[in-house]
């Protein structure tokens, strides 16, 4: 019903539901999971041209496996988790009129081998991670270099890696933010191993450390800081 004011697939107090091979449009959210709907795993969902956000877990509900989304041309989020998330990998969150991938405390979320660009708005990141859970950290890409497993994330205005909290940010390629940072790290986050090139600034830290980075041909700066955080091994 085009008339109809709502998302197009909601989940309320639903448990350990899975769905696949589904395409979300013309609602609210595409995909909406609330009042503790938990441990949903998702894979081959597309949400597309939704008027509040493409995919939404909101507090209190959790996944385990989120893989294969497509969240493209939403007016708000791509994907937004606020709850327990297990993983988070090979989806694209594009063409969106605000963050592309969006984290609130999802603990120890592998996130990875996504493809992250051309999301626009006010504080639009690409990624937008905040985790203030203790234990094992976020991972925002793979340390592992070999496997190439490192999210893509381009061409967002204004810029493209947010990471506060127990979070490292590692293996990804970061380039053609033209107003913004690449990776702004604080909090706690630390950033090693990335790529990070074409931007107005490279990579800012006031956290624990920046490590191993190919920082280059950023416009402002390669790599500044705040605070005193380690700084070795860097390219620039």
């Amino acid at each position: 019903n085009p008339l109809t004011v709502a998302p197009v697939l909601e989940l309320s107090t639903a448990d350990y539901m899975t769905l696949r091979h589904l395409t979300l449009t013309g609602g609210t959210h595409g995909l909406y999971a609330h009042n503790s709907s938990t441990n949903l795993a998702a894979s081959n969902i597309d949400a597309i041209s939704n008027a509040l956000g493409g995919i939404l877990i909101d507090t209190g509900s959790s996944a385990l496996g989120l893989d294969h989304l497509k969240a493209d041309q939403n007016n708000g989020v791509g994907i937004q988790v606020d709850g327990l998330l297990a993983s988070l990998t090979d989806s694209i969150a594009s063409n969106n009129r605000n963050k592309g991938i969006y984290l609130i405390n999802t603990g120890a979320t592998r996130l990875e081998a996504n493809d992250v660009f051309n999301n626009t708005g006010n504080s639009a990141y690409g990624i937008y991670i905040s985790n203030n859970i203790a234990g094992s950290p976020l991972v925002v890409g793979n340390a592992d270099l070999s496997l190439s497993r490192g999210n893509r994330v381009h061409d967002n205005s204004p810029s493209g890696i947010y990471a506060n909290g127990n979070v490292i940010v590692a293996g990804n390629t970061v380039y053609n933010h033209s107003s913004g940072y690449g990776v702004y790290a604080h909090g706690g986050a630390t950033v090693v191993n990335n790529v990070v090139f074409d931007n107005v600034n490279g990579v800012y830290s006031n956290s624990e450390e920046i490590r191993g980075n190919r920082v280059y041909h950023n416009t402002d700066s390669g790599i500044s800081v705040g605070g005193s955080p380690s700084i070795t091994g860097n390219v620039i």
